[in-house]
């Protein structure tokens, strides 16, 4: 049907929503685009082909030797496709994907930070920490987050990458003493300890910068496990890492290989509902920047930074989307715009935090021994609050905010 309409006109572009969560996004994307180019030599053709398998493939093969001859050509990226890829930190969009950029939460994050105060953010920091009675550090939330997920909601898959990894480590001598809990241990750590989405290792290959993900992931989680047997984290990096191991037979390669693309297609889900799902809302230090492709613990973004970082979008994916908001944001960017505004008074957001929650004291409840809300979520409920707030001045918190908020 797409590939109809397509052909039609009725279709322009593609927007590739969860693309990590694929087996292989690179082969999927390069397979899609080999439709769209043979959708397109079938149209011109006046008959059908005898052979239509043979057609097909001549198409692909041509296709296959014009973007090795021209790598920006038409036919590298005939259909405009949008990848919905969240980059973390340093990492980039692979440059071999035929799509034309991301769905924009790069951009929307940026632009976001543009307008935080970063001297507030400190001051929100101390008295975030101390409304709470405790700090809360973000890298140890999104670890146990992570494990809560992989032990609730995607225990399945997990159980599944561990029977698949002891079946490989049945094949040798050296590792067919670990246990299958062992392995499902050591599975849950790497993967709770994953700095990005996932990696992308195929047949074909790992970079480099996919190499130095699972060394990374790897080092965190023997860092964290030292009761753990150390041979059985050896024993992994060689399965992710598998490439120039001694000693592997063609079907011990192939095994790795499966179960590192599918190790790959997991930690995606489990980071995305981690993290995005989970940690973003327990820590509420300043809530606008809990956004999807964000980072809570980032302050402000300079603009010479902004405008610097729009220069590389620009040279390496100059028809990338631009966003503000798409369906999967958490909040909407007039909300953003709002909670922006507390890091330029944070003293004042203080003392009406302060003074809201002696108001709505008496309507705290004891649930299970604990206090409901807690104050991190009553921390949440007052940006919440603010931001939806109508700007008229009838039924506002006029009454009871300080001041030099209502100001």
């Amino acid at each position: 049907m797409i590939l109809e309409q397509v052909l039609k006109g009725e279709l322009h572009g593609l927007r590739l929503d969860h693309v990590d969560g694929l087996y292989d996004p690179q082969g999927y994307v390069d397979r899609l685009q080999d439709e769209v180019v043979i959708a397109h030599a079938e149209a011109l053709l006046r008959q059908p082909p005898a052979d239509l398998n043979s057609f097909r493939e001549a198409v692909r093969e041509w296709r296959t030797k014009e973007r090795q001859a021209h790598p920006t050509g038409a036919a590298a990226k005939p259909l405009y496709i949008l990848a919905e890829k969240i980059l973390t930190g340093p990492e980039n969009l692979p440059a071999s994907w035929a799509v034309h950029g991301t769905s924009g939460y790069d951009f929307l994050n940026d632009l976001n930070r543009l307008f935080v105060n970063d001297a507030g953010l400190k001051h929100l920091q101390r008295s975030y920490e101390q409304f709470l009675g405790m700090t809360l550090p973000f890298e140890p939330m999104i670890y146990e987050c992570k494990r809560l997920i992989m032990g609730t909601a995607m225990a399945g898959e997990w159980n599944v990458l561990a029977h698949m990894l002891n079946r490989i480590s049945e094949r040798s001598r050296r590792s067919r003493d670990f246990t299958l809990n062992a392995l499902r241990v050591v599975i849950r750590e790497t993967v709770a300890c994953f700095p990005v989405y996932r990696t992308y290792i195929t047949p074909a290959g790992v970079s480099d910068a996919d190499r130095k993900v699972v060394e990374i992931a790897i080092l965190r989680a023997r860092r964290k496990n030292p009761a753990l047997e150390p041979s059985i984290f050896a024993f992994i990096r060689n399965v992710l890492l598998p490439f120039g191991v001694d000693g592997l037979s063609e079907e011990d390669l192939r095994q790795r290989v499966a179960f590192t693309m599918k190790f790959q297609q997991y930690t995606g889900p489990v980071h995305a509902k981690g993290v995005e799902d989970t940690a973003f809302y327990r820590y509420n230090r300043l809530v606008s920047l809990n956004e999807v492709g964000g980072e809570p613990r980032q302050g402000a973004l300079a603009p010479a930074d902004f405008h610097a970082a729009n220069l590389r979008r620009h040279e390496q994916w100059p028809v990338a989307m631009l966003a503000t908001a798409t369906h999967d944001t958490k909040r909407g960017e007039d909300l953003r715009a709002r909670l922006n505004v507390i890091s330029e008074i944070p003293k004042e957001w203080s003392k009406a935090v302060s003074a809201w929650a002696r108001l709505n004291a008496k309507q705290r409840k004891e649930v299970d021994g604990s206090p409901a809300p807690t104050r991190n979520d009553e921390f949440l409920f007052y940006q919440t609050l603010l931001g939806a707030w109508p700007a008229e001045k009838q039924g506002t918190m006029h009454d009871t905010a300080p001041p030099e908020l209502v100001r």
